[in-house]
This record gives structure tokens, sequence and C-alpha cells, in this order.
């Protein structure tokens, strides 16, 4: 998402472009993992391995915020290496917090598709908080 058009532009690529790939990357991942714990019966029945099937909801769970951790990381380290201006930071922070508080609902909730629209609605937040901070 961050490195194709990148590469089809024939730009370089920068360490801002690294930090947005990883951190889009975890977010995709993160959000991945919440339908596959709605229909872990489903995968169980049909033999598919997920993580909530492997390693249960609750280790999924844990999973999840450590990778939201390592990113939010990803993103503090960019901005203390200058990489990422404070507001941009801020904005990618936001969307962290708020998929931490949507990881923290999987294995405690019965709406996973609740859940599930939250996730994706994650990226229009934070994009809409990158445009807010471009044009102001």
């Amino acid at each position: 998402m961050v490195i194709l058009p990148i590469v089809f532009a024939d730009a370089a690529i920068t360490p801002l472009a690294i930090v947005l790939a990883v951190y889009f990357f975890a977010d995709i991942f993160v959000n991945t993992e919440i339908p596959n714990v709605r229909d872990i019966e489903d995968d169980v029945k049909n033999n598919v391995s997920t993580f909530p099937t492997v390693v249960g909801v609750k280790r999924t769970r844990h999973l999840l915020y450590i990778i939201n951790m390592l990113s939010i990381l990803v993103v503090i380290g960019a901005f203390l290496s200058g990489f990422l201006p404070a507001l941009f930071a801020l904005v990618l922070l936001a969307g962290r917090v708020l998929a931490v508080f949507l990881n923290s609902r999987i294995g405690r909730s019965n709406d996973y598709r609740r859940l599930e629209l939250l996730g994706e609605m994650n990226y229009v937040f934070v994009a809409c908080g990158l445009f807010i901070a471009i044009i102001g």
C-alpha cells in the first residue's frame, strides 16, 4: 500500500515510507485477526489454522497487543529520529490507541461485526487526521 506507488513512480524509498509501511502492515494484520475470532468455529470445522484456532482467543488478544505496542514504538522512534513530524505522529498514535481499544474487546464482546467495522474505520480516522494535518 505504501511501497508500490513509490516503486511505480521510480522514487526513492525513504525512512518515512518504511515507517508508514510498517504501520499499515501492522494495522492490516491486526484487523485481519478480528474476523478470525468471529469465525473460529468454522475455521476449526474446516481445519483452517488461524491465530485464534492455534493459540486461542486470549493469546491472540495478547499477540495483537504486542504488535500494536511495537507499531507504537516504531512511530515514536520515527518521531524522535526526525522522520515524522509531531502532528503526524500524534495522528498515527491515535490510530494505534483506537486499535488497542478494539483489540481489548476481543474475547470480551459478542458483536464482532461492529469490531470489524470499527477496525476498518480506523483507516478513515487516520486518513482524515493526516489530511487535516497536511492542509492545516
